[in-house]
């Protein structure tokens, strides 16, 4: 479809479709979006505010920029680093400037869908009926209230690059071949979904400009393009089976890509549900009926549509372990026109009929007002969920008003959002706190903290806090030469206390480390002897369970907490002992403790002394 325009020019659209265009789509994001501005930080916010603010935002950018730490930011997105960064320099830990920006972010793009559709499809009607759907469907909407998210950013630099080639096309001017590669380049360091552009202008090109016929001109045209994205694509390769992206989210081929494939385009054919469960069956049965009208009307703005929503879904298949709705914000513009193109092939059906004109118009309406509201009330249900994920920060600020410079906080059964609550922990007591837990790899090293608060969860989920002297901390390095069957090395422990009132708890640490690789999965025993009769004992799986035998490497140190609670009732002890050691579950034998010439000691290891008061 060639169009007789022969001047183009980035921002000139006619009369009717600038400023009233514009403010619909405008009225449109601030009435689906708006309650974002009132929302708190979410989900990944508060891990990078936490980083953002012990780093500093000038070395969170230029560790963004680093290629040789590709999982600073999941991946290698540095662009999304900077922005993070200038946005803390402004807003500090203020949510609403952050929400500002990216809400205003998702405008830009709702306009930049208007003028790119308007200039590759010379269709002033079509290109605000995509601007107004792209505005509004809620399956994305995630993308948009999560400031940490780097789809809105990406698609900023993919929908200008659109822009810019298709007047490069039409009218040849150089400013926009340059200023396309340009936003091409910055797209790229947002986030890798940028690396399908090229094969969406290609099919630009040959399917609705046709001026590219010849080999050599589409070589002249495209030979920059795609030596950038080799390059990328060479680099992406390097670096991403060490990244976050791919060592989480299991990034690979297999049989999750048709299913997640599936999954995902039945959610762009019906996107006004951020979730459609075991729907999407029904979905794709409905969807070749759609395809079938609007086929009858424009062909090739069909296979654009249904070109640029399944190729921006290719990267995002391969995530094994990782299916999320906000991953289809650029593919959502293959939404919004295609459903724009339904609307034209009704239009166009129906001869333009008044009565049926008035029936499109309010069956438009009710979709754009659907989505506004589906979007409004996910705002409502990410609210909702992250009440129920701060319960955890919530019990400890309640719990304490302040806490001093130098204080510890270390969880023992982690909740699932850990990374999240040590972010808001930061925000809420400042850079002199560090949140910890078990399984994090490290030694708490509690005296070296002014504080010490150590959570463990009840069976409801909610903390229980256990008390630390920090004045009667004992840190012990226990003699190498005692071994567990010369397999497990009891390295040493810390003690958070030497005495212990009825009815209370005290925790107890034990550094583990394997001499050799092991075979068997050992449950560790901590018991409290006070005069010959175990008072109190736990026995549990190494961290919990999350650290079985089996899974120690040789001559890596492995943390184990237990937490011994005393009973109310009994009587004052001077002198308890603690008798730590393993034994093979299915037989209840205990490994043995062997001296450095193999000689048999005791069953168990003798670690320390403390007192019960009452």
């Amino acid at each position: 479809m060639k169009s007789q325009v022969t001047d183009w020019t980035l921002f000139r659209i006619p009369g009717r479709l600038t400023a009233m265009s514009t403010l619909a789509i405008s009225a449109l994001v601030f009435i689906a979006y708006s309650p974002g501005l009132e929302m708190n930080f979410i989900f990944d916010d508060w891990k990078n505010l936490e980083t953002l603010g012990r780093l500093g935002a000038q070395e969170f950018i230029r560790r963004s920029f680093d290629p040789l730490e590709p999982s600073f930011l999941t991946t290698f997105r540095p662009l999304q680093g900077l922005l993070l960064g200038m946005e803390y320099l402004i807003f500090n830990t203020s949510p609403f400037g952050y929400h500002c920006v990216h809400i205003v972010m998702h405008l830009i793009n709702s306009i930049l869908v208007l003028m790119a559709i308007n200039q590759v499809a010379a269709n002033h009607r079509l290109a605000l009926l995509a601007g107004l759907f792209y505005a509004t469907l809620p399956v994305y909407n995630l993308s948009v209230f999560l400031p940490s998210a780097p789809d809105v950013l990406a698609a900023l630099f993919y929908l200008f690059a659109v822009l810019f080639w298709t007047i490069y096309l039409r009218a040849k001017k150089r400013w926009a071949f340059g200023l396309t590669h340009l936003v091409f380049v910055l797209g790229l360091l947002s986030k890798e979904i940028v690396v399908t552009l090229p094969f969406v202008l290609l099919l630009i090109d040959c399917l609705l400009i046709r001026n590219t016929s010849r080999a050599t001109l589409l070589l002249r045209h495209y030979f920059l393009m795609a030596a950038i994205w080799l390059i990328y694509v060479i680099f992406e390769i390097r670096i991403q089976p060490g990244t976050f992206l791919s060592q989480a989210y299991g990034l690979g081929i297999g049989n999750h890509i048709l299913f997640n494939m599936a999954r995902y385009v039945a959610q762009l054919i019906f996107p006004w549900q951020t979730e459609l469960s075991d729907q999407w069956w029904l979905i794709w049965t409905l969807a070749p009926f759609l395809v079938l009208v609007v086929a009858r009307t424009n062909m090739p703005l069909l296979i654009l549509s249904s070109s640029w929503a399944i190729l921006n879904v290719l990267p995002v298949v391969m995530l094994s372990e990782k299916f999320s709705p906000r991953f289809l914000y650029l593919s959502g513009v293959g939404s919004a026109l295609l459903l724009a193109l339904a609307v034209e092939a009704g239009w166009s059906l129906l001869k333009q009929q008044t009565f049926f004109s008035v029936v499109i118009l309010s069956m438009v309406s009710l979709l754009l007002l659907l989505g506004a509201q589906n979007v409004q009330n996910a705002s409502k249900e990410i609210n909702d969920s992250m009440r129920a994920q701060r319960a955890a920060f919530r019990e400890i600020s309640l719990r304490h008003e302040t806490l001093s410079n130098s204080t510890l906080i270390y969880f023992i059964t982690p909740p699932a959002n850990i990374r999240e609550i040590s972010g808001m922990l930061y925000v809420r007591y400042g850079g002199g706190i560090q949140t910890r837990w078990l399984g994090d790899g490290q030694r708490l090293n509690a005296q070296t903290y002014q504080s010490v608060l150590i959570y463990d969860s009840n069976q409801d989920n909610s903390l229980i806090e256990v008390a630390v002297n920090k004045s009667a901390i004992t840190n012990v390095l226990l003699s190498p030469s005692l071994t567990f069957a010369r397999l497990i090395q009891l390295e040493g422990y810390e003690l958070l206390g030497n005495s212990i009132s009825a009815g209370q708890r005290v925790a107890l640490v034990l550094y583990w480390r394997a001499l050799e690789r092991i075979n068997e999965d050992y449950t560790v025993f901590v018991h409290l002897v006070c005069d010959g009769e175990q008072v109190v004992g736990e026995d549990n799986q190494p961290a919990r369970g999350r650290s079985p035998t089996t899974s120690w490497n040789p001559n890596f140190t492995i943390v184990d907490v237990f937490i011994l609670s005393v009973p109310p009732n009994i009587a004052t002890k001077d002198q308890c002992n603690i008798h730590v050691g393993l034994y093979e579950l299915a037989t209840l034998q205990r490994l043995p403790v062997m001296n450095e010439h193999g000689a048999f000691i005791s069953d168990h290891i003798e670690i320390e002394s403390l007192s019960i008061q009452k």
